[in-house]
């Protein structure tokens, strides 16, 4: 458990409800941590969402895929 995981369950106690697994630096091991720590801590998984334009270096925006039904698991969420 690295202290990222740590936070998670920490701020998950405080109400988060889900968080980034699918990001342009993850490869598909994190890609599967950060899914099974969503399952075990009933979170949704979101990704892709973290693009700051040229200024950061190359435009990145639509290199990381959601899968759809990660999109209507958000759309299911109520707000806190």
């Amino acid at each position: 458990i690295t202290h990222v995981d740590t936070s998670i369950r920490n701020l998950v106690a405080q109400g988060l409800q889900g968080i980034e697994v699918w990001h342009i630096r993850h490869d598909e091991k994190q890609n599967m941590r950060y899914l099974k720590i969503c399952h075990d801590l009933n979170l949704a998984a979101t990704g892709g969402s973290d693009c700051h334009g040229h200024l950061k270096g190359p435009e990145l925006m639509g290199k990381v895929r959601v899968p759809y039904e990660r999109v209507e698991q958000l759309k299911s969420l109520k707000a806190a």
